[in-house]
């Protein structure tokens, strides 16, 4: 079961778990709704976008860590295919060069193994190589260059990110929080709410403008990098 489950993204689905199973116990008093709602989302947990672990942080390192070792090489005067045979990563390069294929079908063998945008304008800058004898270890080198500065540039981003998502998480668990209290301190205060048909519309209408208010606040911060 946990093999089922490993690309999926955990705290975004434990975030929501705690939100709606306590929201059903809130604003409901029901635990058959609790476990319900944790039912659906641990069932939805691979389908939704929003659960699926992203592999591009790890594919642009990746990329970024073969890119430095090309140059290691490459500043020591190897031509760019002694410097990938030398470098002996990611067989499917390699064999390329090891079987004398053109530079076109090496470029492509390059961005199939990574499959990012990055590349792409790596692969674009070679092949301009080609045709102005750019040397590449300058491309890689001002390659290497850009990725760091977008590096930093989403690491200031994801900080201020960070705040902005603990702020939108203490918001959405406020009302819950002071519900829960209440329900523990005097059982009876809430009864009516419950019990009576315009107390249940009343909490049906406050969950699902909590539960708006939460959608639209993680649209807001959701930036896809």
């Amino acid at each position: 079961m946990i093999k089922a489950f490993k690309d999926v993204h955990v705290q975004p689905l434990m975030n929501d778990l705690l939100f709606y199973a306590l929201g059903m116990f809130c604003f409901f008093n029901s635990y058959l709704l609790a476990v319900a709602a944790s039912i659906c989302i641990v069932a939805l947990s691979r389908r939704l976008k929003r659960y699926q672990k992203s592999t591009r942080g790890l594919s642009l390192k990746a990329f970024e860590a073969y890119l430095n070792m090309l140059h290691s090489h490459l500043t020591v005067g190897s031509s760019f295919k002694n410097a990938i045979l030398k470098t002996e990563r990611y067989d499917a390069i390699t064999k390329m060069v090891a079987l004398n294929a053109s530079d076109h079908q090496l470029f492509d063998a390059i961005y199939e193994t990574f499959t990012l945008p990055e590349v792409q304008r790596f692969i674009d800058m070679l092949r301009l190589s080609l045709h102005s004898n750019a040397h590449a270890s300058k491309i890689v080198g001002a390659t290497l260059d850009q990725l760091y500065k977008e590096n930093k540039t989403l690491e200031e981003a994801r900080l201020i990110l960070y705040q902005k998502r603990v702020e939108h998480m203490v918001l959405s668990i406020a009302p819950l929080a002071i519900i829960l209290m209440i329900k523990l301190s005097t059982p009876s205060y809430l009864d009516i709410m419950y019990t009576t048909s315009m107390g249940m519309f009343i909490m049906l209408g406050a969950f699902g403008l909590l539960i708006t208010m939460r959608l639209i606040g993680e649209r807001i911060i959701d930036i896809k990098w």
